[in-house]
């Protein structure tokens, strides 16, 4: 069965770093990719080289931009590549969004933690999107000790969904807590629940299935944080029929990809 892995970071993992562990790791992933018939949507938003939490700015936004885009080349047709940008610089987001998604075939936008995702600051930006039907990929999370600066919530991007109807949205992790995310996308058809980042825990797929239905489920592995395949168990060893597996692990990921008009 052909799967579309939503969420895959370039990013250095556990000294996968590009000096060391990184080349022979990420030949394995192609590896992986080749066998099981993957094809990774990537992008890189953590630090290069900066210190953790370090305001993410337009140079750093180009570099970052510029990884991915080389991570795409050297992965030969296994991965493909979304946009990060800070909407805090808005000229500098929609310069990067207008060479890397406009020109350089980008399938989509990556917001992380530059704002929360229902500040005024993205309107624009989501507009930009919406008109061209790209999909926007937002982490979210609920922290029990409580978020980090500019972390957005499973209902701050449902605020930010019911704002933008029109824009299609994909909530990476699906905050990180399947129970209480499917709640806050609950009947908001632009709203698709990326399941990336969490243990493979029993029930808790079928629990966000019954809630939003398979139709708006993704797969995401959230590589390199996690391994390929124990994601896939969520997917392969859930109580689930063949056709919404499918769903899951590619059709609904693909038909966002396939209505984009950049």
């Amino acid at each position: 069965m052909p799967t579309i892995d939503c969420h895959v970071h370039t990013w250095d993992w556990l000294g996968f770093t590009r000096g060391g562990e990184g080349p022979a790791y990420w030949d394995r992933c192609r590896a992986w990719a080749e066998q099981l018939d993957v094809t990774y949507v990537v992008s890189c938003p953590k630090p290069i080289g900066r210190r953790p939490g370090e305001e993410p700015d337009p140079g750093f936004l180009h570099a970052a931009n510029q990884e991915t885009f080389d991570f795409v080349r050297q992965m030969k047709g296994r991965a493909i590549g979304l946009c990060y940008v800070n909407p805090r610089y808005q000229e500098s987001a929609f310069a990067e969004m207008e060479e890397w998604i406009g020109r350089r075939g980008f399938v989509g936008l990556k917001l992380l933690t530059g704002v929360h995702c229902n500040d005024p600051l993205l309107d624009p930006i989501v507009d930009w999107c919406a008109q061209r039907r790209v999909p926007i990929c937002q982490h979210t999370w609920n922290k029990a000790n409580g978020n980090g600066p500019n972390e957005s919530t499973p209902m701050m991007l449902a605020e930010l969904a019911r704002r933008h109807p029109d824009a299609t949205l994909v909530m990476y992790h699906t905050g990180g807590d399947f129970v209480y995310g499917a709640k806050a996308a609950r009947g908001l058809d632009n709203v698709y629940c990326d399941i990336g980042g969490a243990d493979a825990v029993d029930g808790v797929l079928e629990h966000l299935v019954e809630h939003v239905g398979a139709d708006h489920v993704v797969f995401g592995s959230d590589l390199p944080g996690r391994s390929l395949t124990s994601q896939l168990s969520k997917v392969h060893g859930a109580r689930l029929s063949d056709a919404q597996k499918e769903q899951i692990l590619h059709g609904n990921m693909a038909r966002i990809l396939a209505a984009r008009n950049p």
